[in-house]
């Protein structure tokens, strides 16, 4: 047999062998070239099929690692008051997009009422918020007039704190009013102080994220994203938190300001800074590097 017709021999073999392995049936060849021909195959068929379950077995167990890795965060998460306010609110800025989007037909009943639950939940979940904010604003004036290094961010870092505390304390009116708890005369007035001190919270708090940033990084460099690419990826860099902390605010600076009526942006677009905010929020705890 010449070496060409070997080769086409094979070939028809090989065909013909899988077609009996896919039926079932026991194929005999009666020259002893055709079982090293079929010896060859079966070998290499048997060794395909390792890999296959190889490759099962090792998709198998990824995917139980990651379903591991993922319930781990969110056992993190939900263990803290903080983290699952986050987790909360994501939901709820995402019913929001749900709600009101136009282009998309896909709010029901079910999903406003949803949205609204997990509002006043929320609320509840941060009543008495207000004097964490109140001792942690003291905690930093006492620590910046013992050990001062910048003044002006210490400040700013107090001023904050107090304006997120009376934030805290106008929605706990307003939450305490909601549910018929006090009766509050001018509910709407409490929900505009309520914004006021969110709004003047998130500003100093920009204003603190400018300085930090602008410290770390050169101005002159500040043209190009490469300063900033750079600090995201440094594990132990500040400015990396900082940057981070930065977009959040921003993202969460239109939703007081559309609710005091600065601005006119839609729902949607609301809640799509909400849920920006919120997903940013999360990194912090679940990350030490992120923290401010």
């Amino acid at each position: 047999m010449s070496p060409k017709l070997y080769r086409k021999s094979t070939l028809s073999y090989t065909k013909y062998f899988v077609i009996e392995m896919q039926t079932g049936y026991l194929y005999q060849f009666r020259r002893s070239m055709d079982w090293t021909v079929l010896s060859c195959l079966r070998v290499n068929f048997e060794l395909d099929l390792r890999k296959c379950n190889f490759f099962r077995v090792s998709l198998s167990l990824s995917t139980l690692k990651v379903c591991e890795i993922e319930m781990d965060t969110f056992v993190k998460l939900n263990g803290s008051r903080s983290g699952r306010d986050k987790i909360f609110r994501t939901v709820q800025y995402t019913l929001k997009i749900i709600n009101n989007v136009k282009f998309v037909d896909l709010a029901t009943a079910k999903t406003k009422d949803l949205e609204k639950i997990l509002g006043s939940f929320r609320k509840l979940l941060r009543f008495g918020t207000s004097l964490d904010a109140l001792y942690a604003a003291k905690q930093s004036l006492s620590r910046s007039v013992k050990t001062s290094v910048d003044p002006g961010n210490d400040f700013t870092d107090v001023m904050a704190k107090i304006a997120n505390a009376l934030y805290l304390f106008g929605d706990h009116v307003v939450w305490l009013h909601q549910n018929k708890i006090v009766s509050v005369e001018d509910v709407s007035a409490w929900q505009r102080f309520s914004d006021q001190g969110w709004l003047w919270g998130i500003i100093l708090n920009l204003g603190k994220d400018y300085k930090v940033s602008s410290s770390d990084l050169k101005p002159t460099n500040l043209k190009t994203m490469y300063p900033f690419l750079k600090a995201l990826s440094n594990k132990s860099s500040r400015t990396k938190a900082v940057i981070v902390d930065t977009i959040k605010n921003i993202a969460d600076l239109w939703i007081p300001m559309t609710s005091l009526s600065h601005v006119n942006l839609p729902p949607y677009v609301v809640g799509m800074m909400g849920v920006t905010s919120s997903v940013l929020g999360i990194l912090p705890l679940l990350d030490p590097t992120f923290k401010c």
